[in-house]
């Protein structure tokens, strides 16, 4: 990267669909021009739209509802993101350690001006610390 082009850092985790990613694309549009644009994805099924606009698209990682939550009666029709984010595998250490330790080596070694980030919290979390 060089000093006179900022880095953005385009994320998201959750969401299998093409609107995460559409959101994300309008944003890079909207910004315009002048930046480099790099996205982390959960799938790069519908990456197309980013990397359209000039931005290099990476597998980051995913947030999907773990066996676990699809087979426990309790996890039925979560009340909040919380409840969410629990049944794709926040509530455990690990899963919660593994994506924020992924997301911090990612900025750093993106160096990236700007993260936006959609349906992504453990990067938002990741960029706070």
């Amino acid at each position: 990267m060089s000093a006179d082009r900022p880095r953005l850092l385009f994320a998201n985790e959750g969401g299998g669909g093409r609107g995460h990613v559409t959101l994300l694309a309008a944003i890079a549009r909207a910004v315009g021009p002048g930046m480099e644009l790099v996205a982390a994805l959960p799938g790069l099924r519908y990456g197309d739209a980013l990397a359209a606009l000039g931005a290099r698209v990476g597998q980051g990682p995913v947030l999907r509802y773990t066996e676990e939550a699809r087979t426990d009666p309790a996890r039925a029709g979560n009340a909040t993101w919380g409840d969410y984010l629990a049944a794709c595998g926040l509530d455990r250490e690990e899963v919660l350690r593994g994506h924020l330790n992924w997301w911090r080596q990612k900025i750093v070694d993106e160096d990236a001006s700007m993260l936006v980030a959609d349906c992504a919290p453990t990067a938002l979390w990741a960029a706070q610390g």
